[in-house]
C-alpha cells in the first residue's frame, strides 16, 4: 500500500530521474508497471528507513512526511529521490555501469 502513496507523490520525480540516466528499458519498465515496480518498492523502503520514527510509519504518515519534505525542501527531496533511483540503476546494472555511459555519483 505505501508504495501507491510513494507512486502517486513521487511518480513523476522518479520518472524523470530515470530520464536522466537514458536507460529507456528502465524508464519504460517502471512507467508500465508502475507502484508495482521494485525500485518504487526500494524508495519506498529508504524512505521509510530516513524518516522513521520509533515504532515505524504507516501509509497515511509516511505520505505526510513525503509531503512535509516536498513543502520544506523540495530540492533536498528532489536530489535524495535522484540517488535513490541513481543506486538503485547502479545495482541494476552491476560492474557494467550506465547503459549510456553516464559517471553516477550519489550525495553521502
Amino acid at each position: 500500500m505505501s508504495n501507491i502513496v510513494v507512486w502517486s507523490l513521487l511518480g513523476s520525480l522518479i520518472l524523470r530521474a530515470l530520464d536522466s540516466l537514458g536507460d529507456l528499458d528502465l524508464t519504460l519498465e517502471v512507467e508500465r508497471m508502475a507502484e508495482r515496480h521494485p525500485l518504487v518498492g526500494y524508495i519506498e523502503g529508504e524512505l521509510r528507513r530516513r524518516f522513521r520514527p520509533s515504532g515505524g510509519l504507516d501509509c497515511e504518515e509516511l505520505g505526510f512526511m513525503i509531503r512535509d519534505a516536498m513543502d520544506r525542501d523540495r530540492e533536498g527531496l528532489e536530489r535524495l529521490v535522484y540517488a535513490l533511483v541513481y543506486a538503485y540503476a547502479r545495482g541494476r546494472w552491476g560492474a557494467w555501469g550506465s547503459p549510456c555511459g553516464l559517471a553516477i555519483a550519489t550525495e553521502g
